[in-house]
């Protein structure tokens, strides 16, 4: 049996840093039993949790920058340095 001890150089505050002590590969952890105990209710809790993360991401972002609409007055704008670029168009 292989040694699963974790060797290398710890991280920041042992943030993402795999468990301390030594780790037995026959008997399971707290995930492990979270795993086998709730099922694919355990899965399910993290989908939902994720989802509400990225949806609050998401609220950040329009409370930060707002809708985009755009009025007939910013259409006409954008038209106009259009035509300023690229010239007028021949019809």
């Amino acid at each position: 049996m292989s040694d699963t001890n974790f060797q290398g150089r710890p991280l920041v505050d042992g943030f993402m840093a795999p468990p301390a002590g030594p780790v037995y590969m026959e008997r399971n952890d707290v995930l492990g039993m979270w795993h086998s105990e709730l099922g694919h209710w355990f899965e399910m809790g993290t989908l939902y949790t994720m989802v509400a993360g990225l949806l609050n991401l998401l609220a950040v972002y329009d409370a930060f920058a707002g809708p985009m609409i755009i009025t007939p007055e910013m259409r006409r704008k954008f038209e106009e340095r259009k035509q300023k670029r690229t010239g007028p168009s021949e019809a």
